[in-house]
């Protein structure tokens, strides 16, 4: 399992990564603040919008949703209290899958679905989570693209 410390350099290294990917697809960092709501906050053109980022240290064909941040406290996930535009997911194997997801509608599914994932611990990340798996096949089409490859 990986210390605080390799967490916090994972975290850091794919910052810097995914500054170089909005950056090679036309994308302006308007700003980077530790807020709880989103990541970062994006220009293209006349658009602004946010980015809640998420990354896993390998390949999966299912995406980790937080739902309880801490079972102690019982704290709410990531999934209920971000306001980001969007989710920015990203795979970090033998290669790096990244997808972009629209959070507001995402959210709206996800609520109406989540009886059909299977809910998991997590003591891997920040400390004890809930999270639901979800597959990346069950995602509609619509909700869903790969951004990078």
């Amino acid at each position: 399992m990986p210390t605080f410390e390799e967490n916090v350099k994972f975290a850091q290294d794919q910052e810097v990564f995914y500054n170089k990917l909005y950056r090679e697809l036309g994308y302006d960092i308007v700003d980077r603040k530790d807020t709880k709501y989103y990541d970062v906050k994006l220009r293209k053109g006349k658009f602004i919008f946010t980015v809640e980022e998420k990354a896993l240290r390998d390949l999966n064909d299912f995406l980790w949703i937080e739902t309880t941040q801490d079972t102690t406290t019982n704290k709410t996930g990531w999934i209920y209290y971000t306001k980001a535009d969007f989710l920015v997911y990203g795979m970090f194997g033998d290669q790096v899958l990244v997808y972009r997801i629209p959070l507001k509608d995402f959210k709206l599914w996800f609520e109406r679905n989540i009886d059909q994932f299977v809910e998991k611990p997590s003591t891997k990340g920040w400390g004890h989570t809930l999270n639901r798996i979800v597959p990346i096949k069950d995602i509609p089409s619509s909700l869903i693209k790969l951004i990078h490859k």
